[in-house]
């Protein structure tokens, strides 16, 4: 087993605790961890997928923070996914047809985003 296999086992291992230890832990282990990396190869370790993994190992108590008020709770939020796609929605819904149509109107001046005036004709 090499060394970039035996990082990513490493990685895989510390995800596959059910019970999360303090952030001072975790924040040991991972450096630790990449350290170690580093003695044995003389680079840093570049595949973004298990460093992806690792930051969401450190941040796991904030990420799994479910408050529906969190943005407003604290000074620097950081939401999980599922929470920024919410957030996303939440904020595209309010008015997104009136903003569609000053869009049309205003910065692209589309022609059929004007109302034009009829008169009804009696036959």
């Amino acid at each position: 087993m090499g060394v970039r296999d035996q990082f990513e086992k490493e990685v895989q291992d510390l995800l596959e605790l059910k019970e999360l230890l303090p952030v001072e832990t975790r924040i040991k282990q991972v450096t630790d961890l990449t350290e170690w990396y580093w003695k044995e190869t003389g680079k840093v370790y570049k595949n973004s997928y298990f460093l992806d993994l690792l930051g969401t190992y450190l941040l796991a108590d904030e990420l799994r923070n479910k408050s529906t008020h969190k943005v407003k709770q604290t000074d620097f939020p950081i939401l999980s996914h599922t929470q920024l796609k919410l957030r996303n929605r939440r904020e595209r819904r309010v008015g997104d047809e009136n903003i569609d149509f000053i869009i049309l109107k205003e910065v692209k001046q589309h022609p059929n985003a004007f109302k034009t005036k009829t008169q009804n004709k009696d036959e």
